[in-house]
């Protein structure tokens, strides 16, 4: 029984690990990047606004590593 909660643990730890990264270390710096052109006026039309963050999101989703088809269907699986 306490393997069993010991393991739990662990997974869990490893998540919230995991979890930590995409936010701080992708997200957190994409998203100033993106702030940065808005603020400066570098995106003046909305379209391009829309152009930036569809770059954004993709930049996060490239950083997490979920652009690649193996490493999606495993995070979702977990």
């Amino acid at each position: 029984m306490r393997r069993k909660a010991f393991i739990l643990r662990f997974k869990m730890t490893n998540f919230l690990r995991t979890l930590y990264h995409f936010i701080v270390a992708t997200i957190e710096m994409n998203f100033g990047k993106f702030l940065i052109k808005i603020q400066q006026g570098i995106e003046s039309s909305f379209d391009s606004v829309i152009s930036s963050h569809e770059s954004f999101i993709q930049q996060c989703f490239a950083n997490c590593f979920l652009s690649n088809v193996e490493v999606s269907s495993n995070l979702v699986n977990l």
